[in-house]
């Protein structure tokens, strides 16, 4: 679990130099630990979709319903939510569950890693991927 006042000297050096500390949020956040990230974070707060290691599994777990509002009640930085988001219909989710938006890190990296020997191809679908999943968010 978080132990914020380990994070002083780093959210200091953030702001010095104009960098919003981000903090990410477990699904297993205990009240205690919402209040420090909504005090804390600024620019966006990471929502972790399930708990694990970012790539290691396909589906994101939804709902997260409850820590986007415990998160909207303390004032949080927008949540975005990540891990595990790898399709439209999980952007789609995750907004209806009320986050400001989806992070998609392993997915774009798994697209590089299988066409990087083909810089087109990978661009082409790199830019297809990114236009879907942009897409779901105004559906």
């Amino acid at each position: 679990m978080y132990r914020f006042e380990e994070s002083a000297p780093f959210r200091a050096a953030a702001l010095r130099h104009d960098i919003a500390p981000i903090f990410i949020c477990p699904p297993n956040a205990n009240d205690d630990l919402l209040r420090e990230i909504s005090s804390h974070g600024r620019g966006y707060t990471y929502l972790l979709s399930r708990a694990g290691v970012t790539g290691t599994e396909s589906r994101a777990q939804l709902p997260l319903h409850h820590l986007v509002n415990t998160l909207r009640e303390y004032r949080a930085a927008p949540p975005l939510q990540g891990f595990g988001i790898s399709e439209p219909s999980q952007v789609r989710d995750a907004l209806q569950a009320g986050a400001a938006g989806a992070i998609s890190g392993s997915a774009i990296v798994k697209i590089i890693e299988q066409h990087q020997q083909q810089p087109a191809e990978m661009l082409a679908r790199l830019g297809a991927f990114v236009s879907e999943m942009k897409a779901a968010t105004r559906s």
